[in-house]
């Protein structure tokens, strides 16, 4: 059994002795947050062996703090400029969140920023999901993943019912208690493929429309640890393919945003970008000169962002292993004539 005996009280104690040592520690804008869960009702369910399980969780979403947001509006501002120039297809979305955060920055510097809820539609591979990871690092906020696609239900965001055996948090608990802030970016990447209306399986429509509510977020209850928890400070982002088995009800609660694919001076430009990422992950930039051949875009038309850089990652590791001595590489189209998958399809009925 666990010894993990507290009662209302303690546990109320100490988490008013965690928030008054984060004031004594704490300067500038850090600010400690109280009030994150309510610690009436715990006590019993500490003395369980899931509730001994599910301990530092608890201990994790009392110690959330406000992120830092230091007045540095130019760093940021020519951060999001670069995004943009990284991502042109994605600048709508970028200069939203950038008009967003100068104006919280002039008027509201010490309070958490927020993105209002955005929903970012578009085919598969149009750097939907990345832009928002590189968008959360470029305003110093930390970003959380929710497939929707392989946990399409209710309990993806508010957890399992008590009363099963291996009953386990949602996905908004859990990442909330690895934020290190009580603000971070959740990307509820697929939406379209939730389950918003079903008999037989619990719908995500009622968590997700409270989640989506700044009023309601303040009270979120987790159906496994059956703590409310303060979610009003969470920006929700959500990715999506197409719109149609999205209910008007979550479409209303987003700002939505159509992501189309890059035109061709788009895509040139993304594609530089994608081949100097390669190159530092590699762990090759500075030691050898990659450059792409002009006409090489060419091979990219119609392909997602997502396989130009597969392939461009293909083809630079073959190119490099084939010129170690080489400190200036070129790729070519042939280098890419097996990588991008729209060039190793063969029409059906035709032999190449």
């Amino acid at each position: 059994m666990s010894n993990h005996h507290y009662n209302t009280d303690q546990l109320a104690l100490e988490l008013k002795n965690t928030e008054s040592k984060s004031r004594r520690d704490l300067s500038g804008n850090y600010s400690a947050i109280s009030q994150i869960i309510d610690p009436k009702g715990l006590a019993q369910w500490f003395k369980t062996e899931n509730g001994a399980q599910h301990a530092s969780l608890f201990t994790n979403l009392s110690r959330l703090k406000i992120a830092k947001q230091a007045l540095r509006i130019n760093q940021t501002s020519q951060q999001l400029e670069k995004l943009k120039q990284d991502a042109p297809n994605l600048r709508p979305f970028l200069e939203v969140c950038g008009a967003f955060h100068q104006v919280h920055q002039r008027f509201k510097p010490k309070t958490p920023f927020k993105i209002q809820p955005t929903l970012l539609v578009g085919p598969p591979g149009v750097g939907k999901t990345y832009i928002v990871n590189q968008l959360a690092e470029a305003l110093d906020m930390h970003a959380f993943q929710v497939s929707l696609s392989t946990s399409p239900e209710a309990m993806a965001l508010s957890g399992s019912s008590r009363t099963y055996s291996n009953s386990t948090p949602g996905d908004v608990a859990m990442h909330m208690a690895r934020s290190p802030a009580i603000n971070p970016i959740i990307i509820l990447d697929e939406c379209d493929k939730a389950v918003f209306i079903s008999r037989e399986r619990a719908s995500i429509t009622g968590p997700l429309l409270q989640l989506l509510e700044e009023d309601t977020s303040k009270h979120f209850l987790d159906t496994s640890l059956q703590v409310e928890m303060n979610c009003q400070y969470i920006s929700w982002i959500a990715t999506a393919n197409h719109l149609d088995s999205i209910p008007e009800a979550v479409l209303n609660r987003f700002h939505v945003i159509d992501v189309k694919p890059p035109n061709n001076e788009q895509l040139t430009i993304m594609t530089d970008k994608l081949l100097d990422t390669v190159t530092v992950s590699l762990g090759v930039k500075g030691h050898i000169d990659i450059k792409l051949d002009r006409a090489a875009h060419e091979v990219f038309r119609g392909e997602s962002i997502r396989n130009i850089k597969k392939s461009i990652q293909l083809a630079t590791v073959k190119k490099i292993s084939e010129n170690l001595a080489q400190e200036q590489i070129t790729l070519e189209i042939d280098d890419f004539e097996s990588f991008t998958p729209n060039r190793r399809k063969l029409p059906i009925g035709f032999i190449r």
